[in-house]
């Protein structure tokens, strides 16, 4: 199963990814915008430069070229030192840097402004040495830090209030949670719409509730059907089990042409009585519930094995039973010979001659028929409803019966098709571990 954070979680990383986000975002602007506003101030002092020489040297040639600490300018290049030079050498007019997008390559951190001197085929250079004005990288790590620290804090903020939001929101589905996962066929909450509020959350409650009500319409149904099944179909049973008995009693039984009907019909009763009993046990809930009455494996397998052989003793089969082990098992011992007498009678039926064996292991139960596997399709799909054989005389209900048998005891089934021929049907009682609510438990962790 795919694993999910729950919706808490989910609000609350959603408040710190945002929180995080949106800061960054503005520390990275605001970094931006400060070395942007750095290029912007040094491009605007060197252009007032410019502009200032350019119109003193209109009224006078001779007007001194800026020099100071940070700006120094030249006419041509013959007096421009060499590192500078080179830095120039080849550029037309314009404004360049040596940092940044575009830079020139050059020593030092500077911004260089070339303009033509009008009238004139000379060219003005100012080199404006901004390295030591801009805030050196002590500063700049300084504020780094800062913004990050500022980062961090909002994400904080973010996941506090993501927690006091998700507790508020999360809070009524949570509740809704626990109703719904503490109701059982017995206990359903019918009136759980009525203590939420108007919302998304209270429509689904109500939703639930509806269904909820529905759910217990039809569990009702299934209680008098259960019900009315039981009597109605056990009844008739009993009454031909009890007219088959009489009938070996009188004398017209001696006549041996009377006993193949007449065992046809034992077994069909026989496998009646088990397909009743099965549906009933499988159509109630509280039947499955663990006892503290451990069933004997053994003991109960040797009884189901006796009757299933004595009814099958016309056929030309060889029926054994091997006790390898002495297994115990928290199921009602009905359950448990519910399941052996379906893989039983399926071995029989599937048998018109050969061997069957029954044999009892440490932790298993094995059936084993000496005649091959016939079933469609791929062995893992024989479980599934009404799927037969093709000499089979039932309706394909065995396997799937036991298969429900064992999801709901953690019993493990496997078929297997040895090389030597026939078919071995494994029981085993090795259950993983079983876990408390795990209902409840999985719809707690996905809120």
């Amino acid at each position: 199963m795919k694993y999910h954070y729950s919706i808490r979680h989910r609000i609350i990383i959603a408040f710190c990814v945002f929180g995080l986000v949106l800061s960054v975002t503005y520390m990275l602007l605001i970094d931006g915008c400060m070395a942007l506003a750095e290029d912007m101030v040094f491009e605007k002092r060197i252009r007032i430069e410019i502009e200032h020489y350019l119109s003193k040297f209109r009224t006078n040639p001779n007007t001194p070229l800026p020099y100071s600490t940070y700006i120094k300018g030249y006419l041509g290049t013959d007096r421009i030192p060499p590192g500078l030079r080179q830095m120039v050498q080849g550029l037309s007019e314009g404004m360049y840097e040596t940092d940044g997008p575009g830079a020139i390559e050059g020593p030092g951190d500077y911004h260089v402004a070339i303009r033509q001197v009008p009238g004139s085929q000379m060219m003005l250079y100012l080199f404006y040495d901004v390295g030591s004005l801009k805030i050196n990288e002590q500063y700049e790590m300084i504020i780094r830090v800062f913004l990050a620290a500022v980062s961090l804090l909002v994400a904080g903020v973010g996941a506090g209030i993501g927690v006091l939001l998700s507790r508020r929101i999360i809070a009524p589905l949570r509740e809704l949670t626990r109703q719904v996962a503490q109701s059982r066929p017995h206990n359903l909450p019918l009136d759980i719409s009525g203590r939420f509020a108007d919302d998304e959350i209270g429509f689904l409650a109500k939703t639930l509730e509806e269904s909820l009500q529905r759910i217990q319409s039809f569990v009702e149904r299934e209680k008098a059907f259960t019900r009315d099944a039981s009597h109605e179909l056990r009844t008739p049973v009993t009454v031909i089990k009890g007219a088959l008995e009489l009938i070996e009693q009188l004398p017209v039984y001696t006549d041996k042409s009377l006993h193949g009907p007449l065992e046809r019909v034992k077994r069909s009763v026989k496998g009646m009585a088990i397909t009743i009993d099965t549906f009933l046990w499988l159509a109630r809930e509280d039947a499955f519930e663990t006892t503290d009455q451990a069933c004997d494996v053994a003991a109960a397998s040797r009884e189901t094995f006796e009757e299933y052989a004595h009814l099958f003793k016309s056929r030309p089969v060889t029926a054994s039973f091997r006790q390898l082990g002495s297994p115990a098992i928290d199921a009602p011992d009905a359950v448990f010979k519910i399941a052996v007498s379906n893989l039983l009678r399926n071995a029989f039926y599937h048998t018109p001659k050969g061997d069957v064996c029954l044999t009892v292991k440490p932790n298993a139960v094995e059936v084993f028929n000496s005649t091959a596997f016939d079933m469609p399709g791929n062995l893992r799909d024989v479980t599934a409803p009404h799927v037969r054989g093709k000499n089979s005389e039932g309706f394909g209900l065995g396997l799937a019966i036991v298969k429900r048998l064992c999801e709901r005891f953690n019993w493990h089934l496997t078929i297997d098709s040895p090389h030597d021929g026939g078919t071995c049907v494994m029981l085993s009682f090795d259950p993983p571990p079983i876990q408390k609510n795990p209902r409840k438990q999985q719809m707690e962790n996905a809120i």
